[in-house]
């Protein structure tokens, strides 16, 4: 090979290597990725659906306190969609549990249901009347799994020996319309998901009609999730409510 070819080579060798390299540094930074809400992060480990396609994709969550004082609103609701690539949350006080009034009347000859917690009730709601009252979200989509509690005493039993599926009309609506909502649970809920204040109800349907709109999605997914944590350590630095 002549000496000049050896050169060429050496010069091609060298321009190639250069502008490589300056189309590696015109590639755009690799983009840091949002950190998670507590909320999330717990239904990716528990293998559940996170709904996070666009905006106003809600992921609705119930969390079943470990205080065992009936007939209160002393569970939680929370809200968390995302809005581009930050995620709101919003919490309520709800319970998930049945009122006194209806553990020591059940209804139903088998007893007063109570939604089994630690499941995820895929598509189970959809906007609807409450006993054709009120706009609330309503159990016309999917199955639900309930404790039957027949003993009629005003404890809560979650004899697991009692679970059944099915449509028992376990919807999710307010309490009372008087400002500030209801004390006690009394006959608001025979299972049902009940907020206490109907001002953070409506907050909360306001939600649900912009998923409807934005995303054309009718139905609602709920989780329901037993207290294992401090609520306060699944707080998000946007929390609403």
């Amino acid at each position: 090979m002549k000496f000049t070819d050896i050169i060429e080579k050496f010069i091609s060798l060298t321009l190639s290597l250069f502008f490589n390299d300056k189309q590696d540094n015109k590639k755009p930074p690799h983009k840091k990725r949002q950190p998670l809400p507590p909320l999330i992060k717990k239904l990716h480990s528990s293998e559940f659906r996170v709904s996070s396609f666009g905006d106003y994709d809600l992921n609705i969550i119930g969390i079943r306190t470990l205080s065992d004082e009936p007939n209160k609103f002393n569970d939680y609701l929370y809200c968390l969609y995302k809005i581009g690539d930050k995620w709101k949350q919003h919490r309520w006080n709800i319970t998930t549990d049945p009122g006194i009034y209806w553990l020591e009347h059940p209804i139903n000859k088998m007893g007063t249901a109570c939604v089994v917690a630690n499941k995820q009730y895929n598509h189970v709601w959809k906007l609807g009347k409450h006993r054709g009252k009120y706009k609330a979200l309503v159990q016309t989509g999917n199955k639900i799994a309930v404790y039957r509690d027949n003993d009629r005493n005003p404890v809560y039993d979650f004899d697991k020996s009692t679970i059944v599926e099915g449509y028992f009309g376990i919807n999710c609506h307010r309490s009372t319309t008087a400002a500030g909502g209801s004390i006690n649970v009394n006959k608001w809920s025979a299972g049902c998901q009940v907020f206490q204040n109907p001002n953070d109800f409506k907050e909360f349907i306001n939600l649900c009609e912009k998923q409807s709109e934005i995303r054309g999605w009718d139905s609602f997914t709920y989780t329901l999730f037993d207290e294992w944590c401090s609520i306060e350590n699944l707080s998000w630095d946007n929390e609403g409510s």
